[in-house]
Order: C-alpha cells, then sequence, then structure tokens
C-alpha cells in the first residue's frame, strides 16, 4: 500500500491508539454544573494530549478517547486519564477498555 492510501486510512506508520473510558456518576443537578464537569474532564484530556468524542450525559458518559500515533506512552497517560476520572467527586463506577487501533476496531 502506497505512503499517502496507508496516512488517508491510518495504518501501518499512521496508525492510532486509542481506548473506550465509560462512566457513572451522580446525576448533575443543570446544564452549568454538567458544562463545568464536561470542562474539567476535557481540559485534563488536553494536557495529556488525548482527543476525545462521544456523549456526556446528566448522570453518564460514553467516550472514545484517542491517543494518537504510537509514541511509547499511551498507556502511561490511559492510566493518567482513567486514574483523573475515577478521582472526581459523585463518581460511581469508571470502565476503560483495553488500548486498541482507534479507526479499525470492533468496539
Amino acid at each position: 500500500m502506497k505512503k499517502r492510501l496507508r496516512k488517508k486510512t491510518h495504518r501501518g506508520e499512521f496508525k492510532e491508539l486509542g481506548f473506550v473510558l465509560t462512566a457513572n456518576y451522580e446525576e448533575k443537578p443543570d446544564m452549568t454544573a454538567l458544562c463545568d464537569f464536561v470542562e474539567l474532564l476535557t481540559d485534563k484530556f488536553d494536557s495529556l494530549d488525548l482527543d476525545v468524542s462521544g456523549y456526556f450525559d446528566f448522570c453518564d458518559f460514553d467516550i472514545m478517547v484517542n491517543t494518537g500515533i504510537p509514541c511509547g506512552d499511551e498507556a502511561t497517560r490511559r492510566e493518567q486519564a482513567i486514574d483523573f476520572v475515577k478521582t472526581q467527586s459523585g463518581i460511581l463506577k469508571v470502565e476503560a477498555s483495553d488500548l486498541v487501533d482507534a479507526w479499525h476496531n470492533k468496539l
């Protein structure tokens, strides 16, 4: 496969890793509280150089966290993200998948 095609399809040296992160938490009382919570999490994920996509609801979230092109510290950043979520007040349950190919997986 040519380099250009590998890049477009996120394969070979352009493969990216990621994991699914889900959590249940005490229901947020209003939209402002939910937005503050989401901003807190996304700021931390940004500081860890992680991209996030998915949904946040008043009592749970289900997101795909993309760690980017493998560089050796993906597992560490994954654990830091999970630990940060677990330390937030009101968190009831946190689950995370293993690192997988972020573009070509069966999640």
